[in-house]
């Protein structure tokens, strides 16, 4: 007969091999935990995976929870994301770590696209993005997927032959009836940054 014990043993095991290679690893409570990100097809799939991971941790984008703020931080050569999160409508913040190493070391191997200043297409309109006044809008989005489109406008956007755009900051700001994404990103190696702001405020919750 097999014993309790075991049962509980295989079970946890089989639990470990269900969860996904590029979130496996850790809670991500801290850095010394945080989980870890593989590279995808793509730099936005890849950091594309961090949201579906919160999403599927913490419950629907927007109705269960937002971002507070997301900033990027290196240590021991390794790159990570601090990602706080406010969780509604309690507003209790909690922090996850999430290790994206791996998906920089792949952005930096390999020859990124040409840069296009002009990209403003079917999925955007607006202005600049200097100031909520000229936010550029995400047209016909989800909540979900208006991070991914706006991390493909800002790649268009500054990434050259020469030049990286990575994220530093991400954080919503709301103004009267409007809901803005602020985005904060740095262009290496120069270390120049950017700040661009995107309104989402007509993007669905489906």
């Amino acid at each position: 007969m097999i014993r309790m014990d075991t049962v509980i043993k295989l079970f946890l095991v089989i639990m470990f091999l269900l969860i996904p290679s590029w979130c496996r690893a850790e809670e991500g409570n801290s850095i010394k935990e945080a989980i870890v990100l593989k590279y995808q097809d793509s730099y936005q799939n890849s950091i594309g995976m961090e949201q579906q991971y919160l999403i599927k941790a913490l419950g629907v984008f927007s109705k269960d929870w937002e971002y507070k703020e997301i900033s990027k931080q290196e240590q021991e050569g390794k790159i990570y994301h601090k990602v706080e999160i406010n969780k509604l409508p309690s507003g209790e913040i909690t922090t996850i770590y999430f290790d994206i190493t791996d998906i920089f070391a792949h952005i930096q191997n390999n020859s990124p696209k040409e840069n296009n200043p002009n990209v403003i297409n079917s999925d955007f309109s607006g202005g600049d993005g200097a100031s909520t006044q000229n936010a550029i809008i995400i047209k016909n989005t989800t909540l979900k997927d208006s991070i991914t489109k706006a991390l493909l406008y800002l790649q268009k956007k500054f990434k050259t032959n020469t030049q990286e755009c990575r994220p530093k900051e991400v954080s919503p700001v709301d103004v009267g009836q409007k809901r803005y994404i602020k985005w904060v990103v740095e262009l290496m190696p120069s270390q120049e940054t950017k700040t661009l702001y995107f309104d989402i405020t007509d993007a669905s919750t489906n």
